[in-house]
C-alpha cells in the first residue's frame, strides 16, 4: 500500500478554527490568538500557556484510507512547571493545589483529567489517543477503504506541534463552512474536564449548528476588555457566545469592581462587534460560591448590563446543567462529557428557537 505524507505546510489546508499559524523545525502549530491577544494573556503564566493550546482545532478530510500515523513534538509539561514556579513560587503553588484538593474531596468530585487526540469518522469518535512526543497511530478505523470523513482534533491543554500525518490512502478536501461562530470564555469554554477534546460545549454547538466555530476559552480566565483587540481578523461573524465569570470572585475579592469589569468589557465589546447576533452566557452553577449569593450577584451584574443592547441575548447559566454533582468531573465547577452535553443542547435550543 502506498502512504501519502502531508507534511506540516501541506496541514494548513486541512486545519480548521486556527487564526494563525507559525512553523518551527519543520514542525507546525497552529494558533487560536493572534500575536497582540496573545501578549494579553503572556502577563500570566497560566494564562499564556492555556492560550498556545490548539483547544477546537481539528484537521479534517475525505480519505479513503485505514490507517494514518501523526508525528507529534509536545511542549514539555516540566518546562511550563518550571516557568510556573519561577513566576508563582512554590508555596503559592503549593497551597493552590492543596485548596484545590480538599474542595474536589469536599464536593465527591473524581477528576479524569486526561490530554489527547480524538479520531472521529464521519462525526463519531472511533479512536482517542493521549498525546505524547513521537508517533501517535491511528488503524483499522476504515476497513472497507470507502471514502471517509476524518477529523482528528487536537489536544485542549497542551501546546502540540505537527512535523507530518502519514496515511495508506486518498486525501480529499472537505468543503468548509462559511457561517463563523466566535465562542469567548474561561476554562469551560476552553474545554476542561472534558474527556474528548471533541465534547466540549463548543465543539458540540459547531456540529450542532453546522458552522466553523472558534474557541476563544482561556482557562481561568475573567472579564477583560483588553482582551478584545484583533478581532477584525475574524469578519463576517453570525453568531457570538461570551461566557466568563466563574473566575471573577476568585481573582478580584471585589464585587465592585467586577462589576466594572463587566461594564468596560460589554462597553469595548458593543464597539466591535454591534449587530452581531450574541448569546451572553452567565456562570454555570458552581457548587461552592453558589452556597452563598455571590455568583448570582454577578449573574445579575452580566444581565443587567447586556440588556441594553438588543441584538444580544442572555442565557442563565446556571439552568443549562442540573445543579448536581455528578454532572461536574471534579464535583463542583468543570462539567463532565454528560454536563457539557446538557450545556450544549440548552444553547443550542435557545438559539433554533429565536431563529424559527
Amino acid at each position: 500500500m502506498t502512504f501519502l505524507k502531508l507534511k506540516s505546510m501541506d496541514l494548513t489546508s486541512y486545519a480548521k478554527n486556527f487564526l494563525s499559524y507559525s512553523v518551527d523545525k519543520h514542525k507546525i502549530y497552529f494558533h487560536r490568538f493572534t500575536d497582540n491577544q496573545l501578549n494579553i494573556y503572556k502577563k500570566d503564566v497560566l494564562f499564556e500557556a492555556m492560550s498556545l493550546s490548539a483547544a477546537g482545532v481539528y484537521i479534517e478530510f475525505v480519505t479513503n484510507a485505514n490507517k494514518l500515523t501523526i508525528k507529534v513534538k509536545k511542549e514539555s509539561s516540566m518546562k511550563l512547571a518550571l516557568i510556573g514556579l519561577k513566576n508563582m513560587g512554590l508555596r503559592t503553588i503549593l497551597k493552590d493545589v492543596i485548596e484545590a484538593q480538599k474542595t474536589i474531596k469536599k464536593y465527591g468530585g473524581k477528576p479524569s483529567i486526561r490530554e489527547g487526540f480524538d479520531l472521529m469518522v464521519d462525526d463519531k469518535i472511533v479512536d482517542f489517543h493521549h498525546v505524547k512526543a513521537g508517533k501517535i497511530k491511528f488503524k483499522g478505523f476504515n476497513k472497507d477503504r470507502k471514502n471517509i470523513t476524518v477529523r482528528i482534533y487536537l489536544p485542549k491543554y497542551f501546546k502540540v506541534g505537527l512535523e507530518h500525518i502519514k496515511l495508506d490512502g486518498s486525501v480529499m478536501n472537505k468543503t468548509e463552512h462559511k457561517r463563523q461562530v466566535l465562542c469567548l470564555g474561561d476554562s469551560i469554554t476552553q474545554g476542561f474536564n472534558t474527556k474528548h477534546p471533541s465534547k466540549s460545549y463548543v465543539a458540540l454547538l459547531e456540529t450542532k449548528l453546522n458552522v466553523k466555530a472558534y474557541n476563544h476559552g482561556v482557562g481561568g480566565y475573567y472579564y477583560n476588555y483588553e482582551t478584545l483587540v484583533d478581532y477584525e481578523h475574524l469578519k463576517n461573524l453570525d453568531l457570538i457566545t461570551v461566557a466568563y465569570g466563574t473566575n471573577d470572585f476568585g481573582i478580584f475579592n471585589d464585587l465592585q469592581k467586577i462589576k466594572e469589569n463587566i461594564h468596560l468589557y460589554y462597553k469595548r465589546f458593543n464597539q466591535l462587534f454591534k449587530g452581531t447576533k450574541t448569546y451572553v452566557i452567565s456562570p454555570i452553577w458552581r457548587a461552592d460560591l453558589d452556597e452563598s449569593d455571590t455568583l448570582d450577584q454577578i449573574r445579575e451584574f452580566i444581565k443587567k448590563e447586556v440588556s441594553q443592547y438588543d441584538y444580544i441575548t442572555y442565557i442563565c447559566g446556571k439552568q443549562l446543567i442540573k445543579n448536581e454533582t455528578m454532572y461536574y468531573d471534579d464535583g463542583y465547577l468543570h462539567p463532565n462529557d454528560g454536563g457539557f452535553h446538557q450545556m450544549a443542547n440548552g444553547i443550542f435550543k435557545i438559539i433554533s428557537e429565536e431563529n424559527t
